[in-house]
């Protein structure tokens, strides 16, 4: 038997157990739909730090906001995320809109609308 059967056979066991595991944690393949749980929101920007950009133009950021949306009460949020090269850069008092699962903002939040591919 060849020995690239076996190889293709654990590859494949492997890129499954990585995909169901990044689907448990919400951070599948698919984008954020109302179907999958998201709502729209908006975010208030109240803090952000920009990283230097790097050789893309992309820059680093960390952020903390307060997420305000139809169904839940407002969130304090943070997080780091990239900001990619001629993207509106975060700054104080900034208006975002984003989507998140209610009740779990603080983990959830992503920068976009239900419209968006947001993965």
């Amino acid at each position: 038997m060849s020995s690239w059967i076996p190889t293709l056979f654990i590859a494949l066991i492997i890129v499954t157990a990585i995909s169901l595991f990044m689907s448990r944690r919400g951070r599948g393949f698919a984008a954020a739909t109302a179907s999958r749980g998201y709502v729209e929101g908006t975010m208030t920007v109240t803090s952000a730090a920009l990283g230097h950009p790097d050789r893309d133009g992309a820059r680093h950021c960390t952020i903390t906001g307060t997420i305000a949306g139809p169904d839940s009460s407002p969130a304090e949020v943070y997080g780091r995320l990239v900001i990619p090269a001629g993207s509106v850069e975060p700054y104080p008092g900034l208006d975002q809109p984003v989507v998140y699962k209610p009740g779990k903002e603080d983990s959830t939040w992503r920068f976009g609308t239900l419209g968006d591919s947001v993965g």
